[in-house]
């Protein structure tokens, strides 16, 4: 199942949202200059950029990712802007391999979407040199999206996600679980910090996300799961009640874990 936000086409408000947190991961995880860096599941590549910046002409990223329309997406955006340092392939974590490791291996809103999270980790750590780091941007689906005065439009949402997540057998608390699922990969347990993404109708990235979040889910959705949340219409509904109701909305926790492998 493929929950990430990135992988969906409408992702710059939803990038533009997630670039602090990750940004503060990178920092932390010391991500820079000069490092070979592997982006899983890259979607569009928002999250490549960022890390191709910070690792500079000196260092190097790829991304892979299953999409071929997301990865000729990636390719085109690289051309346009100049990128050197970056290369793209369509490719899943289980069929990719290159001849030398890796300094770092990053994802974000990956883990959410597995069955077996602590497999997937496992196997990330596989492309990583000696004291490589692999650093993971994650989301706890399980709390739900919040609102205070509370939005009617969002209770449908809500419980569209947890019955899609539920369907599919997928960790929707894989963010609150990290320490225990780097644990049971065998990877040495993470450092972590998590932060919250709040806004009011004034803000309309947050609301974006979570449509973006629905247009991820709609593949998974029966048509009349599809119809009680109304994607087309979500975002400016929910914006337009936030502002209406003076509501202060809350989008899933965003964690962030990192860790040096072996």
């Amino acid at each position: 199942m493929d929950l990430r936000l990135g992988n969906d086409p409408c992702h710059s408000e939803t990038s533009r949202a997630m670039s602090p947190v990750t940004r503060q991961l990178l920092c932390s995880a010391g991500i820079g200059g000069g490092m070979d860096v592997l982006h899983l599941y890259c979607g569009y590549g928002d999250l490549t950029f960022e890390v191709a910046d910070r690792v500079g002409p000196s260092g190097s990223v790829m991304g892979i990712d299953p999409s071929a329309e997301a990865v000729a997406s990636a390719k085109a955006h690289a051309a346009r802007h100049g990128y050197h340092n970056v290369e793209f392939r369509v490719a899943e974590i289980d069929r990719f391999s290159r001849s030398t490791l890796f300094d770092a291996v990053v994802c974000r809103h990956v883990l959410v979407g597995q069955r077996d999270p602590a497999a997937f980790l496992r196997s990330a750590a596989r492309f990583l040199r000696k004291r490589g780091v692999i650093a993971v941007h994650e989301m706890d689906m399980s709390r739900g999206i919040r609102s205070v005065p509370p939005l009617p439009d969002l209770r449908p949402v809500n419980d569209v996600i947890r019955t899609a997540l539920e369907r599919n057998g997928v960790v929707s608390d894989a963010g609150r679980r990290l320490v225990d699922l780097f644990d049971e990969a065998d990877i040495p347990l993470p450092m972590l910090f998590a932060q919250s993404v709040v806004a009011s109708g004034l803000d309309g990235s947050t609301f974006s996300m979570i449509a973006s979040t629905m247009r991820s889910l709609a593949q998974h959705l029966t048509e009349d799961e599809v119809a009680s949340v109304d994607v087309d219409t979500l975002e400016r509904r929910l914006r337009c009640s936030a502002l209406r109701l003076r509501s202060q909305v809350e989008f899933m926790a965003q964690v962030c874990a990192w860790a040096r492998v072996g």
